[in-house]
């Protein structure tokens, strides 16, 4: 799934598809998110749709404790196997050594464990489509 001749969103756009307020992404941004998911052009912040995708991923992981830019570096190293097909991502409960995992079918153990298991696939497919939605009104 290639969505990078999607237009640049802005901060905003990306906190609406993750379902956060946009100071909370402008606080992620501050607190050291910026390279991983954006880049400067004409004095503002622009990001990609898998920008987005990643920041929606990442708040799952900040519900349960990890740290916003840890949660965020973690993600990102992990999506293109959700891009590449694999339809979940199991990740500890905290950032602890323990390194997540892109699977086809998780394990029901995982969840006894305490990890948290995303419907990635179907995240990721829904950021890309509201995405697009946001380009055509634009």
């Amino acid at each position: 799934m290639n969505n990078t001749t999607l237009r640049d969103l802005a901060t905003s756009e990306v906190a609406t598809l993750a379902g956060l307020a946009p100071s909370t992404v402008r606080d992620w941004l501050a607190s050291g998110c910026a390279s991983t998911i954006s880049r400067r052009a004409h004095g503002r912040r622009w990001h990609s749709p898998r920008d987005a995708a990643v920041v929606r991923l990442a708040t799952e992981l900040t519900r349960i404790g990890w740290a916003p830019h840890l949660a965020v570096v973690a993600v990102a190293e992990m999506l293109p196997a959700v891009e590449a097909g694999r339809r979940y991502l199991a990740m500890p409960p905290r950032p602890d050594g323990r390194v997540g995992m892109a699977l086809d079918d998780p394990p029901a153990d995982l969840r006894g464990a305490g990890w948290l298991v995303l419907p990635a696939g179907e995240m990721l497919a829904e950021v890309y489509r509201r995405a697009a939605k946001l380009r055509g009104a634009a």
